[in-house]
């Protein structure tokens, strides 16, 4: 008897073994998916335009998957290595910290999470288990002890002071990277809109209010509800300005997307979207006219109507690549896009902010971040 349970007890031990080696990079192949396929080969002109430009992707959710990102890797999208080779300057890793079972691109709600399992799994501190903000911080310290053991490659930027002297340095020193810690969905914070500070002081610098579900600060454009800001988002908003975070749209509804705009003082931005024009669907923006009102991106009536022909990293300007004639590139596929508003510009006439291929970055003209 005693024999059988040791034999019990041992296949238990290998099971959880097995689990902890092979199940968190299996979950990443199957959730963060690479599609094998046979690449054309760039021209010598494409290649050299490639090289000049100053590339910034706003979403990569890598730190919630168990590997080291300062190592180059087959699984996934991003790591160090690849991001040098790919010349991308900068890199905004969003923190996800829930996600509803039966993910979907129209309906969920809060009450399951997928993340917990995750967590345990990957072997995450046990604080993680049951704290939406501790999965933020530990995933920022992931960034940052990514960043120090990189020798110099990767760079996590917090100010203005660090873009600039980031992208003066790369001008000599091309193969490096950085890093900017944006959050998505501030149900992270817990209810606790002091814990802004917490996240600031961790790196944060660019935080969403909602990802795929109706929180207490806004509605999702996933959500069941999809309201707009609540009372409590507006002070998160204000809080996010008074600490030069940016705001980040991406997943929010259109009456969410609609109020930020109508209220912020300063510039907001989606990190990850599509246009409606290619892909009608809930996540994806427009910019048709609606009857008598205008979608947010092509201006409203509000004091923050987007606004801004291009984009500012710290104290350089970077223009968006445009094609003349039909298909020009400013109304397609938005990733990365900018709204802007300038100082005293509430109203008069307002222009769409195009889009910078893949990505794109706006940082405040004085201030942190």
């Amino acid at each position: 008897m005693t024999r059988a349970r040791t034999g019990i007890l041992v296949a238990l031990l290998v099971l959880v073994a097995a689990v902890f080696a092979f199940v968190p990079a299996a979950l990443e192949r199957h959730y963060n998916t690479v599609h094998p396929r046979v690449h054309p080969t760039p021209s010598a002109r494409a290649i050299a335009l490639h090289r000049r430009l100053t590339i910034v992707d706003l979403h990569a959710d890598s730190l919630l998957w168990a590997r080291d990102l300062d190592q180059r890797s087959e699984r996934g999208h991003v790591d160090v290595p690849r991001l040098i080779d790919g010349n991308v300057a900068i890199e905004a890793f969003t923190v996800v910290t829930k996600t509803p079972r039966g993910l979907n691109n129209q309906r969920n709600d809060d009450r399951s999470d997928m993340i917990t399992a995750l967590a345990i799994v990957e072997r995450w501190p046990p604080r993680t288990w049951n704290s939406l903000r501790e999965r933020a911080l530990y995933q920022a310290r992931k960034l940052q002890d990514t960043a120090a053991r990189s020798e110099g490659r990767l760079t996590i930027l917090r100010t203005r002071a660090d873009v600039a002297g980031y992208l003066d340095r790369r001008r000599t020193q091309p193969a490096i990277t950085a890093g900017l810690l944006g959050l998505e969905g501030a149900h992270a914070l817990e209810g606790d809109l002091g814990a802004v500070d917490t996240l600031f002081a961790a790196g944060f610098r660019m935080i969403a209010p909602t990802h795929f579900f109706d929180n207490e600060w806004a509605g999702s454009a996933h959500g069941v509800t999809k309201g707009g800001l609540t009372g409590r988002g507006l002070a998160l908003l204000r809080r996010l300005e008074e600490r030069r975070i940016l705001l980040d749209l991406a997943h929010a509804s259109p009456r969410t997307i609609a109020d930020a705009v109508a209220l912020a003082q300063r510039p907001v931005v989606v990190s990850h979207t599509g246009v409606k024009g290619t892909c009608d669907n809930l996540r994806n923006l427009s910019g048709r006219k609606r009857g008598r009102a205008r979608d947010p991106l092509r201006g409203g009536r509000g004091r923050g109507r987007p606004r801004g022909p291009g984009l500012r990293l710290g104290r350089h300007r970077v223009r968006p690549l445009r094609r003349r004639g039909p298909g020009r590139a400013h109304g397609r596929a938005a990733r990365g896009r900018v709204l802007r508003r300038g100082r005293g510009q509430g109203h008069g006439r307002q222009r769409r902010a195009p889009a910078l291929g893949r990505a794109a970055l706006s940082s405040s003209r004085s201030g942190e971040g």
